[in-house]
């Protein structure tokens, strides 16, 4: 067994090292990845913060303002408040982190701003949603009733 070692060790000794590069090389590629996965994740974040910020702040300082007697806002008011909620919300952002949405998330300046965009008026539904409920019931969402076996024996037999 010997000689068949020492004909082959430098063979094997290649092959082991080929090996450990590629292990570290893949290690090295699962690392990169996680690492950009979190910073999306974490823009992500920022971005959703902001946004809910600006979308609730101006709902309770910019939309009063521009409410007719039945609270309904126009089209064309509803457009320039979003607008104007869109620059409020680059602003809080910076312009260091939308740059960054755009280097991170491989969008250029237009999809950047239609992100935004969306991002506000998914906000603004999901406001709609909220105070709708709330009006409606008030306090927090029902939740499923427990089936209790004594509890369902008892009207069962009444």
């Amino acid at each position: 067994m010997q000689p068949f070692l020492a004909q082959y060790q430098d063979l094997i000794v290649s092959v082991g090292l080929t090996l450990a590069l590629y292990l570290i090389a893949k290690l090295a590629s699962f690392a990169a990845a996680k690492a950009k996965s979190e910073k999306v994740s974490h823009l992500l974040s920022l971005v959703n913060g902001a946004i809910m910020t600006v979308v609730k702040q101006f709902e309770e300082t910019e939309a009063p303002k521009v409410r007719d007697a039945l609270g309904a806002i126009s089209a064309a008011q509803a457009t320039a408040l979003k607008t104007k909620a869109k620059g409020a919300v680059k602003s809080l952002l910076g312009t260091k982190t939308v740059a960054e949405m755009e280097s991170v998330l491989g969008l250029d300046p237009t999809q950047v701003e239609a992100f935004i965009d969306a991002k506000i008026e998914a906000a603004v539904h999901d406001l709609k949603l909220d105070v709708a409920y709330v009006s409606g019931g008030g306090g927090s969402p029902p939740t499923p009733a427990k089936s209790e076996p004594a509890a369902e024996a008892a009207a069962a037999s009444d």
